[in-house]
């Protein structure tokens, strides 16, 4: 089984040749030597090269340390090997070339400008880029300049053509481009087999350019910071994987967890989330929406992963469901991804108390059909057993098999059980990877070899091909066993989780915890909420309740209900009308305030308004409603319309005057009565209901009315000789804050902060200390005059 592998990876460019570059165009020194001062006066950068442009699209990181760590690290074995394959193949290449062609050299600045046909091992350098092309083959077309055109071939190790191969080709067309004046269209991949791929080059280099100009910033200036650590995909691969792996396990880096790139990174990094253990707060169960018939979505949360580790616990969102069946069949297949083939299937067929795995084995291509047709055979021995595997490999591999070798498949494909699909954004191990290595060391798996991966089984099969020694088949049979061990294992785990989730102690549910207690303690605390459900006063109101069922509000009901209340509002309006005390005519505009020219009165316009107030009388406080009248002006230039004088009375939507809100903020400030109490007094005394959150409505609104007034006497204050300051500390809802008080002896200013921190303070002693002193000089100034008078 073939685990985060890529088909294209480890390419001869996997391994950079590191070394310093002049920017001139001229100097042809090979990066990797070590004459790096050939050109006196010029100072040395590092050069970006094919390999550091492929590291950077893989890993930033990797291309930092490809640039400035003088630890190179070890490279995979499967690196290496594809390093040969390579090196063979291009020297294979080559000499064809030069039996088929007679114009052959090797490549120099001269034969490039010269014209010669083809150029071989061509070390192509300019702008402080260095790229290596395998051939340069003139075109034979010329470019506008009269410099002879070229286009690169480059020879890989590989059967196919991967997107890392593809950039290493248009960085070496783009570096040609400096040498010849002109962007090559086109360059050529030649696949080991010997297959020629011709890849287009953009002469814009939209997927180029993007990772060039962070990597030139970096050789241009002062060693930068290493960009931070985000483990992939490519890491496998990568020669610093285990120093990385540590300072990220250090770390406890979010990027240890599957399904965390680096744009998730940057999101929970705004939000302060930095390691794993941070991540796991985040989780918080979600309710399915009311009257949601459909199902949410079946989604990996990376937050439920990470409480999963940190209370090393199996959480679930939902049971597993597996079908269990008397025989059972748990499949492994192991391939080449490069080329395309599959070279061994393990069968492990499970039945009563036994268990016996197969292994059909090809040793060369020709033999891939004999394979299949056995294990086709085989599982059509037991034509009700389910077929259980792990990911996407196995399907993909029995499609590619029967539709290559006319086999009707149908009823295999059909048998086939994901086990992955059974626990994804179902149930949290608590392990970093969703891997079956992962999971399978948790639950108890071995592995015979401690290397064991998809990757590893590569090694050991080219290995195998190489010697034909019975030693790496061995291996790779044993480690294609113990995959289908641990497939059988871990499909047993997920049948108990299944089956016995309420009772097993290192398994919680997600969205509601299990309380871990006995059946005694269960059975009190039953009581307690009985008890706790009858001793509300208004149970006999609630125990028995009918209530017919509510139909969804559409749209004519809504509007309906929006006309009742409009309906309602101006019923209330002419009840205050019709009881209004007195009423005042409010004179109309005479002149527009735009334009100068008078104003028009329009006819049938008038605007009545009932303001309820409280005013004084000379033994009390009695109510009014009074009744203003008033009518619309329109200007016949402007050709707009008036209301009259605007007044405070008559401003906003409101039905209270200012001597009615002054009345509640009396109370509220003054005596301190509750909201309630305030209510309940204007019921009694002035016949008024008002709800209770109009109070701070009217307590904002006089705010805004004696702004002024405190700006006054701020100013006021600040005249005086002396100034008075003192806080206390109040309680607010359990809430401090502290009051400020400002007196000269006769005017009082209250200050309401939430610290002690004096900062206003020294504002408005500032301000107090500059008015003294500009006073105290205009006292000595008038007392020199009168001196001088005298």
């Amino acid at each position: 089984m073939l685990e985060g592998l890529s088909s294209g990876a480890g390419t001869a460019l996997c391994q950079p040749r590191m070394g310093r570059l002049s920017c001139t165009q001229d100097n042809v020194q090979r990066p990797g030597s070590q004459d790096h001062s050939a050109v006196k006066g010029v100072i040395m950068q590092p050069a970006i090269t094919s390999a550091i442009v492929v590291a950077y699209a893989q890993c930033p990181r990797k291309a930092y340390l490809l640039l400035f760590s003088p630890e190179q690290g070890t490279p995979h074995e499967y690196v290496r090997i594809l390093e040969r394959q390579r090196r063979a193949h291009q020297a294979r290449y080559l000499n064809g070339l030069q039996h088929t062609h007679a114009d052959v050299h090797p490549y120099t600045v001269e034969h490039l400008h010269h014209g010669r046909t083809v150029l071989l091992h061509a070390c192509l350098q300019a702008d402080g880029l260095a790229a290596e092309c395998d051939v340069l083959t003139r075109v034979e077309r010329s470019s506008l300049a009269g410099t002879p055109r070229y286009t690169p071939t480059l020879c890989v190790g590989t059967y196919s053509v991967s997107t890392e191969q593809k950039l290493a080709l248009a960085f070496a067309g783009y570096v040609l481009g400096y040498l010849q004046h002109t962007s090559p269209l086109a360059g050529r991949i030649i696949a080991l087999d010997g297959t020629p791929h011709t890849v287009k080059l953009d002469p814009r280099a939209p997927d180029l350019l993007p990772r060039l100009e962070p990597l030139r910033a970096w050789t241009r200036g002062a060693v930068p910071a290493p960009p931070p650590i985000i483990l992939n995909k490519h890491c496998p691969l990568c020669p610093f994987q285990r120093a990385c792996r540590a300072q990220a396990e250090q770390e406890d880096n979010l990027s240890l967890l599957d399904g965390v790139t680096a744009r998730v990174m940057r999101q929970y990094e705004k939000k302060g989330i930095f390691t794993v253990k941070q991540l796991s707060y985040l989780f918080k169960p979600r309710k399915q929406k009311k009257g949601s018939r459909k199902p949410p979505p079946v989604l990996h949360k990376v937050e439920l992963q990470a409480l999963a580790i940190r209370d090393n616990k199996i959480y679930l969102h939902e049971l597993p469901a597996i079908a269990r069946q008397p025989v059972e069949l748990f499949v492994d297949m192991e391939g080449v991804p490069d080329r395309g083939r599959y070279y061994l299937i393990g069968l492990l067929v499970c039945q009563a108390d036994t268990m016996e795995h197969y292994a059909f084995w090809a040793e060369t291509d020709h033999e891939e059909g004999h394979m299949w047709q056995q294990f086709v055979e085989k599982v059509q021995q037991y034509p009700e057993a389910p077929l259980y595997h792990y990911g996407s490999y196995e399907p993909r591999a029995v499609v590619t098999l029967a539709k290559g070798y006319h086999t009707d498949a149908e009823s295999v494909r059909k048998r086939l059980v994901n086990v992955h699909r059974c626990l994804y954004g179902k149930v949290y191990f608590p392990v970093h990877s969703r891997g079956l290595k992962a999971i399978g060391h948790f639950i108890g798996a071995r592995w015979t070899s401690p290397q064991a991966s998809g990757l590893q089984s590569l090694v050991w099969r080219h290995q195998w091909e190489d010697t034909q020694e019975s030693t790496y088949r061995d291996l790779l049979e044993t480690y294609n066993r113990e995959d289908c061990h641990a497939l059988k294992l871990l499909t047993d785990e997920l049948s108990r989780i299944q089956q016995s989730a309420d009772t097993l102690a290192t398994v919680d549910f997600a969205d509601q915890r299990k309380r871990q207690t006995t059946a005694t303690s269960e059975q009190i605390q039953s009581q307690f909420r009985a008890i706790l459900k009858f001793a509300h006063f208004d149970y006999d109101k609630k125990k028995i309740h009918f209530r017919q069922a509510m139909e969804k509000e559409t749209k004519e009901k809504r509007v309906e209900r929006n006309r009742n209340n409009a309906y309602k509002l101006q019923k209330k309006l002419q009840a205050i009308q019709r009881r209004a005390t007195r009423s005042l005519h409010i004179p109309k505009r005479d002149t527009c305030h735009v334009c100068g020219s008078p104003c028009i009165q329009l006819p049938e316009t008038e605007l009545q308004r009932a303001i309820i107030d409280i005013t004084p009388t000379k033994n009390g406080i009695k109510k009014s409603i009074i009744k203003y009248v008033s009518e619309q002006s329109y200007c016949p230039l402007c050709k707009k319309v008036y209301a009259p004088s605007t007044q405070d009375a008559l401003k906003g939507n409101q039905f209270y005057g200012h001597g009615f809100k002054a009345w509640v903020i009396y109370q509220r400030v003054a005596l301190r009565l509750p909201y309630n109490s305030i209510v309940e007094s204007l019921q009694e005394q002035f016949n008024e209901k008002i709800n209770v959150s109009s109070i701070p409505n009217f307590i904002q609104s006089m705010a805004g009315y004696y702004a002024e007034t405190e700006k006054t006497l701020t100013a006021s204050l600040l005249q005086s000789p002396c100034v008075h300051a003192d806080e206390t500390k109040i309680s607010i809802k359990k809430t401090h804050w502290y009051i400020w008080v400002f007196t000269d002896g006769k005017r009082v200013l209250f200050r309401l902060t939430e610290t002690r921190e004096p900062t206003f303070v020294h504002d408005l002693l500032l301000k107090f200390c500059k008015i003294c002193r500009t006073q105290g000089e205009a006292a000595t100034t008038e007392r020199q005059r009168k001196q001088s008078t005298i």
